[in-house]
């Protein structure tokens, strides 16, 4: 019993693997400066060339496409929701009946940025979806011997607020969950 239980571990590994960017491509949303590579499928090889590449999201929120008259609106969108606005755009501008866009994610894309004289080292580290202010400053070094912890600024598309992780015990209001592109900033 215990051989034959034992042959359904890889496949229910791969069922999880599966579930697991699933779950991250509808959850991860795009946002202004974040990087994807695309390509097509579902169309001849010569005809889908020009949308192979490397596309970078504009400030206004919107990703220019080869061939399509209109920037498709990607910022606040999970890849799931962009594959579909794109493949919507190419089937209503007739360029294709069937399109499928293929979306990765290059991984360095996706950082958040610690520095500042209390950080033991000034780094960048890839994000990653459970990523708080404190366990991107440990993984980042932690704090020097003179770091203070009750004035964290934490920048987010232009505005900073401060954190205190002196706090955070008491109110996890105090340790935020993290976003790609944060920049944390740790004084003396």
């Amino acid at each position: 019993m215990k051989t034959s239980c034992l042959r359904f571990v890889p496949l229910l590994l791969a069922v999880f693997g599966m579930m697991s960017s699933k779950v991250f491509s509808q959850m991860a949303t795009f946002r202004p400066g974040d990087v994807f590579d695309m390509r097509m499928t579902s169309v001849p090889d010569p005809y889908g060339q020009p949308f192979t590449g490397t596309y970078t999201i504009a400030e206004d929120g919107t990703v220019g496409i080869p061939l399509l008259k209109d920037s498709v609106k990607a910022a606040g969108l999970s890849m799931d929701q962009l594959v579909k606005a794109i493949d919507a755009q190419l089937i209503a501008e007739k360029i294709f009946t069937h399109p499928l866009a293929v979306i990765q994610l290059p991984p360095q894309t996706r950082v958040v940025t610690l520095g500042g004289p209390g950080m033991r080292q000034g780094t960048s580290i890839n994000y990653t979806s459970d990523m708080t202010l404190s366990s991107a400053i440990m993984r980042a070094g932690g704090f020097s011997d003179y770091g203070n912890q009750k004035k964290i600024k934490l920048t987010r598309g232009g505005k900073s607020q401060f954190f205190n992780l002196k706090k955070a015990d008491k109110d996890p209001s105090q340790n935020p969950k993290l976003l790609p592109g944060d920049e944390v900033e740790v004084p003396e």
